[in-house]
């Protein structure tokens, strides 16, 4: 009987010995050997054995009953082992060989054999009281463990996205989700509502929610219900609470980037969201091309119409280029009645196809109080790889040069940089 609970135990006991398995397995794999002992003490006893030995071998045998059930509960709801439990098992142990030395040893024993069967019982008793001590070391170590998890992810929390000058909503969902990783295997992923629901990782029918001061963030997808001991649960407040903070800088961030009126980047904004243009272009390989677009005769529209009227204007030409451009387009608002746009993976013939279609589109326009035609003149330059900031600024000098030929032209035209 020893041999085949031995056999069944000893590998889930190197489960546990690697940390791969909850404490309660501590619990149960030893009292399955005390059961096994227990029962054996039982049917070996002499014929002339203590009645008041035999009643505690029945208590024992019991409480080794009690504990295999206990255990094996904690094990399949993967909990932690008390110290009343690890207490308990260390009582039934030393109880149970108590009864060994008293009945198989000492009691109507030959004594030629006493002195192999006491050192039989020592050296067993030795080796079985390492299943005591050893789940105590691991749940240290793995309390250490935990310990160490929890000192990196406040660590990483309290960092959150600060070296990162302009973070990206893709960055900010990739940071969160190792942060959650670090902590606990069983995330699968992270969605943040808060950016249009941007997934990182994978989405589960398990998770939990993400939320600061009643407004949801998003939500953390997890494998299956286990929580990592409960380490998610402690801090998904304090990265719920992280995360709204960088939402609401960002937000203050990106005020500080628009233009007030179109909505459109600012000088500031270009500064900002330039570099990852330049970055994209060069590793998809992909050509850039500037455009400087100004509206014609704008003062003459403010003199005679107002600035009302001059701002709506604005605020129509900046939503046509916004419904016209893609994503990764930068349109920025220059100063005036002068925009500027950053055409990504696009030479210069494709740069005048879009601009051509954005001409003829903000000529159709129709703005209330005004009653005058609306044209506007385009320059463009560029058309290559950038290599830095400084070729794009020699770019932009370059596209307002050929705007000032398109209005030396005539305006309502499209001049290329020579």
């Amino acid at each position: 009987m020893q041999l085949v609970l031995l056999y069944y135990a000893l590998p889930l006991w190197y489960a546990l010995a690697k940390g791969e398995a909850p404490e309660g397995r501590a619990i149960w794999i030893p009292v399955l050997i005390f059961f096994g002992s227990s029962a054996t003490i039982w049917f070996a006893l002499t014929p002339s054995y203590n009645d008041t030995v035999m009643v505690l071998a029945a208590v024992t045998w019991l409480i080794a009953i009690w504990l295999l059930i206990s255990g094996l509960e904690l094990e399949a709801n993967g909990h932690l082992v008390s110290m009343t439990q690890l207490t308990g098992v260390a009582v039934a142990f030393m109880t149970m060989w108590m009864l060994l030395l008293n009945q198989w040893c000492i009691g109507h024993t030959d004594q030629a054999y006493l002195s192999p069967k006491l050192w039989l019982a020592i050296v067993t008793s030795l080796i079985g009281s390492l299943s005591i001590f050893l789940p105590l070391y691991l749940f240290k170590k793995r309390s250490e463990r935990r310990l160490a998890r929890w000192g990196g992810m406040l660590s990483r929390l309290a960092t959150f996205l600060w070296k990162q000058e302009s973070p990206t909503p893709e960055g900010i969902a990739k940071e969160l989700f190792n942060l959650f990783r670090q902590g606990c295997d069983n995330v699968a992923g992270v969605r943040l509502a808060v950016f249009d629901d941007l997934l990182a990782g994978e989405k589960t029918p398990y998770g939990l929610t993400l939320e600061d001061r009643n407004l949801i963030l998003g939500r953390v997808y997890l494998y299956n219900q286990d929580r990592c001991d409960g380490l998610l649960k402690s801090i998904l407040p304090l990265a719920s609470q992280r995360l709204g903070e960088v939402v609401h800088s960002l937000q203050w961030r990106s005020q500080a980037q628009t233009d007030p009126l179109t909505g459109l980047l600012n000088r500031r904004g270009l500064d900002l969201n330039v570099r990852y243009l330049i970055d994209r272009a060069n590793n998809k390989k992909k050509p850039v091309t500037v455009a400087m677009l100004d509206i014609d005769h704008f003062k003459q529209v403010n003199d005679r119409f107002g600035h009302s009227v001059g701002d709506t204007l604005l605020k129509a030409v900046a939503e046509v280029l916004e419904n016209n451009l893609r994503s990764e387009d930068l349109a920025i608002r220059w100063g005036g009645e002068e925009f500027l746009v950053l055409l990504a993976d696009s030479d210069l013939e494709q740069a005048e196809q879009v601009f051509e279609r954005i001409r003829q589109r903000i000529s159709a326009l129709k703005v209330s109080g005004l009653d005058e035609p609306i044209t506007v003149s385009v320059g463009l330059a560029g058309s290559q790889i950038p290599e830095d900031t400084d070729e794009i600024n020699d770019w932009i000098q370059k596209a307002d040069a050929a705007l000032r030929r398109a209005k030396e032209n005539g305006r309502d035209r499209i001049e290329k940089g020579q």
